[in-house]
């Protein structure tokens, strides 16, 4: 981006002139005062630039402000400014202080420093120190950085935000927080996402990040992953393999390949092979959807479960982890090795409350026959001896 720079050492020696010529008359002792005083008073500050084409580029005010002339520079209180874009206002700044050194080359904002987007969006970028090189359009914040948005916190080592192209780059260890309803402030984050180095695109809603990825949920569920990459405006992230999704209380996990995260629906959908491990179960097949809200896993082809002395295979099969049930459907068939019998069926239900019993069924009558698979001299009596998942 070219500038039209303002030439405001010109300005404040302009400035201290007036004051030099001002003292002139005066007592000597205060002439003398005068000639080797090194800090002026400006009882306001305005500072602001143009692009080449003439268009607005940014705008700084202060009600105070001192001018020193030794170094050069201008301390100034509670400034505020506007970021302008294609010559409209599209962020305002503030801060508690600003510094402004070389004819504005380099400008330093500090203290409840505050960026906010203008306009519909809520979107506020805040710290204690803000490293602004107007030339390069970049702004560093270094200290206590952080950007909130309606439905989101971001909170990192650094953020470098480049405002020619809406760019945010967050390095060290970041937090993204998300609230599945508006971000309230008393309200803890629904899921907390821990990241590396990354960047988000404030215009579109890109994002990505380097990994190791965790999600913690306010639930007790975790998910992993190697890496991030999506749009966090649609509400559509991509997990890069391996991914592993942490059941709560130590019910299971879900192992499986590249991953979606639909964010929108809460829902985490892949079409690489998965195994479940499931306290003493294992479900494997080709693809996966985790609907997060209904605490289910389905695996929509190639379903194959196995316990010990037992298995099934089944065309697709859904596991609730909250009450334990297993639904397989399609081309059904089931083995039990200690009573050597197997069924084909079109649809099978099992469960805590089932016990050794499987029911089978067509998919528009869901119970119509019941089999009982014997272990042993095992009775009725079996039925309290239950496991977190049987068929």
């Amino acid at each position: 981006m070219v500038y039209c720079q303002s030439n405001l050492k010109s300005i404040l020696a302009l400035i201290a002139a007036s004051f030099l010529i001002s003292a002139c008359g005066q007592h000597q002792s205060k002439q003398l005062t005068s000639r080797n005083a090194t800090h002026f008073t400006l009882r306001k500050f305005d500072l602001n630039q143009r692009q080449s084409n003439g268009l607005k580029d940014w705008d700084l005010s202060s009600p105070e402000a001192r001018y020193n002339s030794v170094a050069g520079t201008v301390r100034a209180r509670l400034p505020e400014g506007v970021l302008y874009q294609s010559g409209s206002p599209a962020f305002s700044l503030g801060a508690d202080f600003t510094t402004v050194v070389d004819n504005g080359k380099l400008i330093v904002l500090e203290g409840s420093v505050r960026l906010k987007r203008l306009g519909s969006s809520s979107l506020l970028i805040k710290g204690d120190r803000l490293i602004w090189r107007p030339a390069d359009s970049t702004m560093v914040i270094n200290q206590r950085p952080e950007a909130v948005d309606r439905d989101l916190k971001l909170v990192a080592d650094s953020l470098t935000f480049y405002l020619d192209r809406n760019q945010l780059i967050f390095n060290g260890h970041t937090q993204l927080s998300r609230w599945e309803n508006s971000r309230e402030p008393t309200a803890q984050p629904d899921v907390i996402i821990t990241a590396r180095d990354g960047r988000w695109n404030l215009k579109s809603g890109t994002l990505s990040a380097a990994g190791p990825i965790r999600a913690d949920y306010l639930s007790g569920r975790r998910l992993i992953a190697s890496s991030i990459q999506g749009n966090i405006k649609l509400g559509i992230l991509d997990l890069r393999s391996p991914v592993r999704f942490k059941l709560e209380s130590g019910k299971g996990a879900v192992n499986g390949g590249r991953t979606r995260w639909d964010l929108t629906k809460s829902k985490l959908i892949s079409k690489a092979p998965v195994a479940a491990y499931i306290s003493d179960g294992e479900l494997r097949g080709d693809g996966f959807v985790i609907d997060i809200l209904r605490d289910t896993l389905i695996i929509p082809r190639g379903c194959r479960t196995t316990q010990p002395n037992k298995s099934l295979r089944a065309q697709r099969c859904t596991w609730n982890w909250k009450n334990s049930i297993l639904v397989a459907e399609g081309d059904i068939n089931p083995k039990h090795s200690d009573s050597g019998q197997s069924l084909k069926a079109k649809q099978i239900e099992s469960g805590v409350a089932l016990d050794r019993y499987i029911r089978s069924a067509p998919l528009e009558q869901r119970v119509q026959t019941h089999i009982r698979l014997r272990s042993g001299d095992s009775q009725d009596s079996t039925i309290g001896n239950r496991s977190p998942m049987k068929f």
